[in-house]
């Protein structure tokens, strides 16, 4: 999950027109297919790429304050187990 992360942060990082990040909201729609069907209109494809980045964000957040604060980050496992990073 943090390579999926760090790759969609690079991303946005590289971003410079509204055409880039179109393209970013795409290639992320494609690749995770489970969000929405392809035939969902383009801007309820984008809001839904929307909630997505705003959970990764939360989540992307709270690991860097744990970090910070000395607290190690949990990651859940497909398993249900939690471990520190």
């Amino acid at each position: 999950m943090n390579s999926a992360l760090n790759e969609i942060k690079d991303d946005f990082e590289n971003c410079e027109t509204k055409d880039d990040l179109f393209k970013i909201i795409d290639k992320i729609i494609k690749n995770c297919d489970f969000i929405v069907e392809q035939v969902e209109s383009l801007p309820r494809r984008v809001d839904s790429a929307a909630i997505l980045f705003d959970n990764l964000a939360v989540e992307i957040f709270n690991d860097v304050i744990y970090r910070q604060n000395g607290v190690a980050a949990k990651i859940r496992q497909g398993n249900g187990q939690d471990i520190d990073t």
